[in-house]
């Protein structure tokens, strides 16, 4: 079983840098690019999540700065930007929880919501799940950032089990997300147990039939070493 052995009350956050190959596929033919996240902690001791994807045809870039508390992320800054097929957007975010406000700097303006505990950004949940893992748990109910206003994503650890990569195999988590509203989208995540649960794979469908996908092909953590998803 998963919780058997998964590290109870051991979340520890290890900058990595991981490539991956992503796939977007908005129904006409998908494109495939070349991306990277990676977790860096700065001298202050607060941590910087990146993911960047860039090539001819499309760019998308996301930050996250945020701090961990009772192993529990704290975002501060957040930004999405695109350009290319995937139109030009941009969006960011600053948090202060001090006064638990969210300002939103490209609408010149305050969020409409009270910062509520455990909020997180479009990317640091990810993180945030990772330290959930590490400390057993299978289910998790994160409220997300969005815009000017708060979602609420519901998963839960559909699976376990073994994969064969260039390093020999790993075990590998599942989750899904649980509460989408539409039939048609489905939001699947697989993580490696054997690497402080890294990210290995993430799959998005809209309700369009529009899909995302990030795989792993390789990554360093610490200094460990993992190739081939």
């Amino acid at each position: 079983m998963f919780l058997q052995t998964a590290k109870a009350n051991a979340a520890n956050l290890e900058p990595f840098i991981a490539e991956y190959e992503a796939t977007w596929d908005a129904g006409w033919f998908p494109i495939t690019i070349s991306a990277k996240r990676q977790l860096t902690q700065e001298d202050n001791g607060q941590w910087k999540l990146t993911f960047e994807a860039y090539s001819s045809v499309a760019d998308l870039s996301e930050m996250s700065y945020f701090t961990v508390a009772n192993e529990t992320l704290l975002p501060s800054q957040y930004r999405y930007k695109t350009s290319g097929f995937l139109s030009k957007k941009l969006r960011n975010l600053e948090i202060d929880w001090e006064k638990r406000t969210a300002f939103l700097p490209y609408l010149k303006k305050q969020a409409d919501y009270v910062v509520p505990d455990g909020l997180q950004d479009n990317i640091s949940y990810i993180e945030q799940m990772r330290l959930d893992l590490m400390n057993g748990k299978s289910e998790f109910n994160y409220q997300i950032a969005y815009k000017d206003r708060i979602k609420t994503y519901q998963f839960k650890v559909a699976k376990s089990f073994k994969k064969k990569t260039n390093q020999g195999e790993i075990q590998v988590v599942e989750v899904h997300q649980m509460n989408h509203k539409h039939k048609k989208e489905f939001t699947k995540v697989w993580l490696s147990q054997d690497h402080d649960y890294l990210l290995l794979k993430l799959h998005m469908r809209d309700r369009h039939g529009d899909s995302t996908e990030i795989k792993l092909e390789e990554a360093t953590i610490g200094e460990r070493h993992l190739s081939g998803f």
